[in-house]
Parts: C-alpha cells; structure tokens; sequence
C-alpha cells in the first residue's frame, strides 16, 4: 500500500500559491461559501474612499489666488477660504498640499 500526502488546502488554481491557499484557509475558518457573499466579513472593515471632488472654475482660481498670496495657511484662514468657497477644511488643506 503506497501512502500519499494530501495537501492540507485546496488550490484554486490562480498561481498565486501561499496567497491562494491563505485565503482558502481564511475562507474555511470564516464559514463563507465565497469572499465576495455579502453576508462575509471580508473587506468591510476597509473605510470606504469619498469620491474625488471636481472643483470648480471659481474654486480652482480662488485657491489659485490665495496661493499665490500664501503657500501655507493658517487654521483659521483656511476655515474661512473653505468657508467662502462651500468647500471642508479637509478638502482646502488637501488642495494646499497637493500643490505644493
């Protein structure tokens, strides 16, 4: 009688080897039929993204403008250009730093 060693998880096929056989093993402990049912706890932990903001014309040339006053603003000053311009501070801090 011949012995044959069977392997502990099974392959998918994709070649991404480990990876692949991690994510069975995931999926056995986790008692999903499949990562992407809804009722699986993969990936829900991951903050969903905001969308990008489209900035208008009259925002792109005041944040234009006030940059060319001042490369770095101060809290209080860019509440008020956020303010003024219907936009977060978040969204105006972010601006000032991408173009820099």
């Amino acid at each position: 009688m011949r012995w044959r060693r069977r392997p502990a998880v099974q392959w998918s096929g994709t070649g991404h080897g480990l990876d692949d056989a991690y994510s069975q093993y995931a999926l056995s402990r986790s008692g999903c039929s499949s990562p992407r049912s809804p009722d699986c706890g993969f990936k829900s932990n991951k903050k969903q993204r905001k969308a990008r903001t489209a900035f208008t014309d009259h925002q792109l040339q005041t944040l234009e403008k006030s940059f060319e006053r001042q490369k770095y603003l101060s809290v209080q000053d860019r509440m008020e250009l956020a303010a003024k311009l219907n936009l977060t501070d978040t969204q105006v801090k972010t601006w000032y730093q991408n173009r820099r």
